[in-house]
């Protein structure tokens, strides 16, 4: 009976769907353990418009940004088992996108010259007059990205993600009290990044506050370019969580070969040279060098 019941299959629970109120942490997880597309969706509709929003501020051409859109969220497919702060994902989406768009934009660029036959200067010229707010966005999402992450991870959250200031210290896992030092340190330090840009002076500072501040509308993402990018998704290879338990076998492998080969040079050492201790026996006559002592009969 107890061998039938070993023998018998576990059944495991089946894992429970993935809600909208999960941590980005629970859908990472679910995607890559279990490839839970529906956990992935709900990725893509959370910080789709983010996103997006990044996307159309680079890239005028609506399907440049879609593209953009797309290959941003097959970054996070192929790298979903190796983020190292997965509960960061807004800041990590933010900076992939920002690297996406500017890369295709200079591709576009490029092959538009070609086209042309006509030289394209690369060279960003200073903003000085009437800058558009879609400029004015473009710009602050490039120096936005130099910003060091602890300066930068609060800002995407309380500006492009709409998070209040409890909210983005609570998914940081940050006291609340810093959020509110980090927020001004981060806008100082975006503030000079711009200066040097020639784009902002002192006075027109609230201007770009505000539109700093201004979720970007324009970036709601259609259900086709979601239903588009899960389906992208669906394609790419399985993402794998590096294994913990190689190093350890690794090691004790190492250790078990040392062992070995230490054995087998002791074993050679005491061959060559016996210890002074070893233990004699008495030979059996006739096996020294000395003849052995005969016995006569008395005559």
């Amino acid at each position: 009976m107890a061998m039938a019941l070993l023998g018998r299959p576990v059944r495991r629970t089946p894992a429970k769907p993935p809600t909208d109120d999960a941590t980005d942490a629970e859908l990472i997880d679910h995607f890559v353990s279990r490839r839970d597309h529906n956990a992935f969706a709900i990725l893509v509709r959370r910080h789709g418009p983010m996103v997006f929003g990044v996307c159309r501020r680079v890239l005028r051409d609506p399907h440049d940004a879609e593209e953009a859109f797309q290959v941003t969220f097959l970054v996070l497919v192929r790298k979903a088992g190796s983020l190292r702060q997965p509960e960061r994902l807004a800041n990590w989406l933010y900076g992939v996108a920002s690297r996406v768009a500017h890369k295709t934009k200079r591709t576009t660029a490029r092959r538009d010259a070609h086209e042309r036959s006509a030289a394209v200067s690369n060279v960003v010229a200073p903003v000085t007059v009437g800058p558009d707010r879609a400029e004015v966005r473009a710009v602050i999402d490039e120096e936005m990205v130099a910003l060091p992450e602890k300066y930068r991870a609060p800002l995407v959250l309380c500006y492009l993600e709409g998070l209040t200031n409890e909210d983005a210290a609570r998914k940081l896992g940050w006291p609340t009290g810093s959020m509110s030092y980090r927020l001004a340190r981060g806008r100082e330090l975006l503030r000079r990044r711009l200066a040097r840009r020639g784009l902002v002076c002192l006075a027109l500072w609230p201007v770009f506050l505000q539109v700093l501040t201004e979720r970007a509308s324009a970036g709601d993402v259609p259900d086709e370019l979601v239903e588009a990018t899960v389906n992208r998704a669906k394609q790419e290879p399985i993402p794998t969580t590096p294994s913990r338990h190689v190093p350890g076998l690794s090691l004790l492998l190492l250790v078990v070969l040392l062992l070995g080969f230490g054995a087998a040079a002791w074993a050679g050492w005491t061959a060559v040279n016996p210890p002074d201790n070893t233990p004699t026996f008495a030979q059996p006559p006739g096996t020294s060098g000395e003849p052995a002592a005969t016995c006569h009969s008395p005559p």
